[in-house]
């Protein structure tokens, strides 16, 4: 079906210049949408706080007060606060925002864990290795906003 319905497309384009235009248009129009919405997803997926762990007290604090070394926890359905591995624990990561792969990964121990991606199940401890502008959510966020303009 989809084979019979990209041979009907040649067909139509190789014989109509105006085709051509209109195909090529739509083309750039739903990469410029596609591109338009990854970066709000990617802005979406930028995490305001972090559970910090000082002692026996855990205090929620803005993200960009962590610092590298620090050592957080991240409880089930929120997002990793800043790139990190993970120290205590075990669960399932969504990092679908970073590899496109919408399928939950298993994490344990020594697994490293990235900043916007959600934890979906487990509680675990993790240290941050990179925070701020050096998180991978960060460098995504300029790769794409410097693909657009």
């Amino acid at each position: 079906m989809v084979y019979e319905r990209n041979k009907l497309i040649k067909i139509v384009i190789k014989n109509d210049r105006k085709a051509k235009g209109r195909v090529f248009m739509r083309i750039l129009d739903r990469l410029f949408n596609r591109k338009k919405l990854k970066t709000q997803e990617l802005m979406n997926s930028i995490p305001k706080t972090a559970r910090i762990i000082t002692g026996n007290e855990e205090k929620m604090v803005p993200v960009n007060q962590v610092k590298v070394g620090d050592v957080l926890s991240v409880l089930p359905e929120e997002l990793v606060p800043v790139d990190g591995t993970i120290s205590f624990g075990r669960t399932f990561i969504n990092q679908e925002v970073i590899t496109g792969d919408p399928f939950p990964v298993e994490k344990s121990i020594g697994d490293d864990v990235y900043s916007g991606t959600i934890n979906r199940m487990g509680a675990f401890q993790m240290r941050s290795i990179r925070v701020g502008n050096d998180s991978a959510i960060q460098e995504m966020l300029r790769l794409t906003q410097f693909k657009c303009n």
